[in-house]
C-alpha cells in the first residue's frame, strides 16, 4: 500500500505540476493580452488625439475659408447681375439696331421719293421748256409766214 500511496502522491504531484504549468501559461497569455490592450489603448488615444487635431485644423481652415467663401458668393452674385445686365444691354442693342434699320429704310424711302419728285419736276420743267420752245418756234414760223405789211398779221 505504500507503493499505491506513493503512486497516488506522485500522480497528485504530477497533476499539481501540470496545473501550475497551465496557470503559468494562462498568466503569461493574460499578461501578453494586457500588454496588447495597453498598446491598443495607447494607439487609440494617439488616433483620437490626431482626430482632434485634424478637427481643429479643419475648423481653422474653415475659418480661413469663410471670408473666401463669402467673397466667392458675392462674386457669383455680381456675375449673375452682370449677366442679366449684359442680356438687357444686348436686348436694347438689338432694339436699337432694329430701329436703325427701320429709320434707314424710312430715310431711304424719303430720299428716294424726293429724288423721284425732283426727277419728275425736272422732267416737267423740261417738258415746259420744250413746249415754250415749240411755242416760240411756232410763233417764229407764224411770224415768218405772216406778212408784216398787213394789219391782221401784226
Amino acid at each position: 500500500m505504500a507503493r499505491a500511496a506513493t503512486g497516488v502522491v506522485f500522480i497528485c504531484f504530477c497533476l499539481l505540476a501540470f496545473f501550475i504549468f497551465q496557470a503559468f501559461q494562462k498568466e503569461q497569455a493574460l499578461r501578453a493580452i494586457k500588454a496588447k490592450v495597453r498598446t491598443a489603448a495607447e494607439e487609440v488615444q494617439k488616433k483620437e488625439a490626431e482626430i482632434v487635431q485634424a478637427k481643429l485644423r479643419i475648423q481653422e481652415l474653415n475659418a480661413i475659408l469663410l471670408p473666401s467663401n463669402t467673397k466667392r458668393d458675392g462674386l457669383l452674385q455680381k456675375r449673375d447681375e452682370l449677366s442679366k445686365s449684359i442680356k438687357a444691354v444686348a436686348k436694347d442693342l438689338e432694339t436699337c439696331r432694329t430701329q436703325k434699320v427701320q429709320i434707314y429704310h424710312s430715310l431711304w424711302k424719303t430720299v428716294s421719293d424726293a429724288i423721284d419728285a425732283a426727277k419728275e419736276k425736272i422732267s416737267t420743267e423740261d417738258q415746259i421748256r420744250q413746249l415754250k420752245h415749240q411755242i416760240l418756234d411756232r410763233d417764229k414760223k407764224v411770224c415768218q409766214f405772216v406778212d408784216k405789211n398787213q394789219e391782221e398779221g401784226r
